[in-house]
């Protein structure tokens, strides 16, 4: 006679009951992450290093805009057509203001402060270029200026991001 070995019976979850939990775990996770992930910063350090290159970009096209449209060089102060938009030039290239470099690169009042020099830090015959929203926005930016002289080039300051947290 063979005795029969007594075994509780299989305990376990069901199929419903693990969805249940990985969805209530997924929603928590959903909710959590981003107070701990703050891509702000780079957000803004993005936006400025795009709108620098747009600058650069825009120098170099209105530029040789300028002088395809006036090969004379005793007109290297006027103004340039590009898209539409006359684009105030000095020694060929875009003057630095808003109907200037900020026309040529086609940047938003919406997305950046413009300051012109001078004012502050920003030198005079300069304009400063910032992300707003940041601890220091004076420190989140950068600086064009146009060549002092014909045949020179325009100076574009490395981005500063000191102050994009």
């Amino acid at each position: 006679m063979y005795i029969k070995a007594l075994r509780p019976p299989a305990r376990g979850f069901t199929l419903i009951e693990l969805v249940v939990v990985i969805v209530v775990l997924a929603i928590l996770a959903a909710v959590a992450l981003p107070r701990f992930i703050d891509l702000t910063t780079e957000a803004r350090i993005a936006k400025l290093e795009g709108a620098r290159g747009a600058v650069a970009a825009a120098a170099a096209l209105a530029n040789a805009k300028h002088v395809v449209q006036y090969p004379d060089p005793t007109n290297a102060n006027s103004p340039a057509n590009m898209t539409g938009v006359n684009v105030t030039m000095l020694n060929r290239y875009p003057t630095a203001n808003a109907t200037g470099i900020v026309a040529a690169a086609q940047l938003s009042a919406n997305d950046f402060s413009i300051v012109v020099g001078p004012s502050g830090p920003v030198p005079a015959g300069s304009v400063s270029i910032r992300v707003p929203g940041g601890a220091n926005p004076v420190t989140c930016s950068f600086v064009y200026t146009p060549p002092a002289a014909l045949g020179g080039e325009p100076v574009i300051s490395f981005v500063s991001t000191t102050g994009c947290q």
